[in-house]
């Protein structure tokens, strides 16, 4: 599990304690459909092609520095499946490198973990172990074969402003429920959630129940 990379000292045991405090302390959005500890990376590597527009093509070199914690975690050198992908931060950077979607789960396809160009991209790719690192912490560097470089450091970034935090979920939910139902359906049934004369909340709970309604309508 998770505890081992985590922490120095865990302690199964202590889980089972009555405790003053709650052992989570809050709940956010996972943007991508992937390993949390992968998404400093492929935040990092959006980043850059944001500002810097090249193709993939034109890339010599990937580098990438993640926390010695992260090794056991996300670490998978040659994914050989959909989701081994998903634990590859190797995988995740050149998947965004080629634009694929990376909140969308059907992306992380066996058939992907096939494909060439995401192979010659992964190839092209090294990962260091950066002792100094808190978990999350990760740089990515991309040089390019006219020696141009592009570099970036981020941490875990996850989102709590609300309207940000309603754009990415309406965007991922339609991203999964389109294919399924249809675009038109897909987006009725997110203005019947989202939409301003919903009773719409963040709580974990009053989102159950306002699916379950829409669900019950249709």
């Amino acid at each position: 599990g998770f505890a081992g990379p985590l922490s120095t000292d865990a302690d199964a045991a202590r889980g089972l304690d009555e405790v003053e405090t709650p052992f989570v302390h809050s709940i956010t959005f996972k943007a991508h459909a992937a390993c949390a500890v992968t998404h400093p990376a492929i935040d990092a590597t959006a980043a850059i092609l944001n500002e810097c527009r090249f193709r993939a093509a034109n890339i010599a070199t990937i580098a990438v520095q993640i926390v010695p914690g992260a090794d056991s975690i996300c670490n998978i050198a040659a994914p050989k499946s959909g989701l081994e992908l998903k634990f590859s931060v190797r995988a995740v950077v050149a998947m965004t490198l080629l634009g694929i979607d990376t909140a969308n789960p059907p992306s992380y396809s066996d058939a992907l973990a096939a494909d060439a160009n995401l192979l010659s991209l992964i190839a092209r790719t090294e990962v260091h172990l950066v002792p100094e690192f808190d978990l999350g912490m990760t740089g990515v560097k991309i040089e390019l074969t006219d020696g141009c470089v592009f570099q970036r450091q981020v941490g875990f970034d996850f989102v709590t402003d609300s309207a940000e935090l309603t754009e990415m979920l309406s965007n991922k939910f339609l991203s999964l429920a389109a294919p399924v139902t249809g675009e038109s359906a897909a987006e009725k049934c997110l203005a019947m959630i989202m939409g301003p004369n919903s009773n719409f909340s963040f709580s974990i709970l009053e989102l159950h129940r306002d699916v379950c309604v829409v669900m019950n309508k249709n």
